[in-house]
């Protein structure tokens, strides 16, 4: 079987896909395929990541800002692959600032870890707190992801991944 490239003319794919994708990013399959549908895993560094749990301060009450998943639409909160150059903390920090529009202080030891199934694989999330000081009106993926201020027993419920939950519990009992 032969690769086949798609191109977008006029709003209308041209090649073996019958359907067009809304998203060539959001609505990529999980994991990579060659042209005869054979798996590829992701290169080991990219199960490696990190996350931050953003905390805001507003009129005494703390909130938690969750952001939305590209595909399913599911609450979480900014991760990504901890990219070479940088700390766990500090790429944490740079996530939520490309997926939450938030900035502040980011604590540098993770305050848990939890695993997810993703790219054929497991990838495990150090979980950093980050300390709101800026809340951006724009930014980089706020096209793509929605973004909530909530309280810690509305995350709870929002989120899916029973480990982050535990994460979150533990972090609302030290406040």
């Amino acid at each position: 079987m032969h690769c086949v490239s798609l191109f977008h003319t006029m709003g209308k794919f041209q090649g073996p896909l019958e359907e067009p994708r809304k998203h060539w990013l959001r609505d990529r399959p999980p994991v990579s395929r060659t042209c005869d549908g054979i798996c590829m895993k992701k290169p080991p560094s990219w199960y490696v990541q990190s996350a931050a749990l953003p905390l805001w301060e507003d009129q005494g009450e703390t909130h938690i800002v969750l952001v939305t998943s590209c595909s399913s639409k599911r609450w979480i909160i900014p991760k990504g692959i901890v990219q070479p150059e940088m700390t766990s903390a500090d790429s944490a920090a740079k996530e939520a600032w490309e997926e939450a529009g938030v900035r502040g202080s980011i604590e540098p030891q993770p305050v848990g870890t939890y695993q997810y199934e993703k790219w054929g694989g497991i990838c495990t999330v150090a979980v950093h707190i980050l300390n709101v000081t800026e809340i951006l009106p724009e930014w980089p993926e706020g096209h793509v992801r929605e973004r909530a201020f909530v309280s810690f027993h509305e995350a709870i419920a929002r989120v899916r991944e029973p480990e982050l939950k535990n994460i979150i519990e533990r972090c609302f009992e030290t406040i």
